[in-house]
């Protein structure tokens, strides 16, 4: 039982990232971390964009798409002349308990459009499923809170926001409604993609408690608004070549799962049965010659994400997984299970593919 409610809450939790989506815009939050002009936020934030509308402290900019990194949903972007900036915590050990704020623009053109802050605590170290990238916190966080930092006490990132357990599916599949739990990405990792990129950013000793309102006027004119208009591809920070002569390239809109050509399949866990189904489940696919399987979720029509739910015994025994359009939209959603004695991993894979050129094949003889 341990595994079936560790998989739906994880899938409820990647249905909810903290994002909040007009009918053609998505807006989030992000902050800067060096006088550089590099900003940090959720690549789920930015996806399908490589111009993204900023604002700060009233004031509009522009920036755009640097790296990206699809595992940890993280993006840097480049902006001109910031106001300000974030530092990190320079000891990257948390506790439980701590207290933590969060700083972002939830659900815009419904609340105040001025910088939201809440507090909270660090109530767990890990996040579904003990992914130790993650950090479970109680401050609340609405649609539009992702991509913003979460800071200590003394005003320093410690993480950043990222996504929640959604009520809806938590009392419709379990009966009960989940009180503010929430996850961010460590800083530790956030710190390692940075390394990764040779970007500089600051650390400070977090060895003052400073007041609330006194951090709101100290992180004001650092944490910014972002909107983003999918259409234009992200283009690819890894590659040093010269890029074609339009400075766009024109995206082939997915408007349902019929109209797929290439798909990547994005980590399903950290766990060897989650690698080793990840691993069936793109050999299937292949081998089906329905689809093409591509590395890089940049170059995909969508991305298959979600999470593997392993037994006492590290099989493989629970999947649940979304496919989302390289412009943000979720178009097919499931779950699976298996209680066989072959081999659980493969069980699982040729499932998840069936369930999936299934639904291709209804959606197109639906048109």
């Amino acid at each position: 039982m341990r595994a079936i409610l560790v998989l739906v809450t994880f899938a409820l939790a990647s249905l909810c990232n903290a994002q909040n989506r007009t009918e053609n815009t998505v807006t989030g939050s992000g902050f800067f971390i060096s006088t550089e002009g590099y900003l940090l936020s959720n690549l789920h934030v930015v996806t399908g964009c490589r111009t993204v509308s900023i604002k700060v402290s009233g004031v509009a900019a522009s920036g755009r798409v640097l790296f990206s990194d699809a595992k940890n949903d993280l993006a840097v972007l480049k902006v001109d002349h910031p106001p300000a900036f974030l530092v990190f915590r320079q000891d990257q050990r948390l506790r439980l308990g701590e207290n933590v704020i969060a700083v972002g623009y939830p659900l815009a053109g419904v609340v105040a459009s001025s910088m939201n802050l809440t507090t909270g605590t660090i109530s767990a170290l890990a996040g579904i499923d003990e992914d130790t990238r993650m950090i479970q916190f109680t401050a609340p966080v609405q649609p539009g809170n992702s991509g913003g930092p979460l800071l200590d006490q003394s005003g320093h990132v410690v993480g950043i926001v990222t996504s929640k357990l959604s009520p809806l599916w938590t009392a419709a599949h379990l009966g009960d409604i989940p009180q503010n739990v929430n996850f961010a990405i460590k800083a530790s990792v956030v710190r390692d993609f940075l390394d990764s990129k040779g970007i500089d950013y600051g650390t400070a000793p977090s060895t003052d408690t400073v007041a609330t309102p006194s951090i709101e006027d100290q992180v004001r004119n650092a944490v910014v608004f972002t909107e983003c208009a999918p259409g234009l591809g992200i283009e690819s920070a890894a590659s040093n070549e010269p890029k074609a002569s339009s400075e766009t390239v024109a995206r082939r809109p997915i408007q349902r799962i019929c109209d797929l050509k290439t798909i990547a399949i994005a980590s399903l866990g950290n766990s060897d049965a989650a690698a080793l189904v990840r691993e069936k489940l793109s050999n299937r696919l292949v081998k089906s010659g329905r689809l093409v399987v591509v590395e890089d979720p940049e170059h995909a029509d969508a991305v298959l994400t979600g999470v593997v739910g392993a037994n006492i015994y590290g099989r493989a025994e629970t999947a649940a997984f979304k496919l989302v359009t390289w412009d943000g939209r979720i178009i097919w959603v499931g779950e699976n299970s298996t209680r066989g004695f072959g081999s659980a991993s493969g069980h699982i894979a040729d499932k998840i593919a069936n369930e999936l050129l299934k639904a291709i094949d209804r959606d197109r003889t639906s048109r």
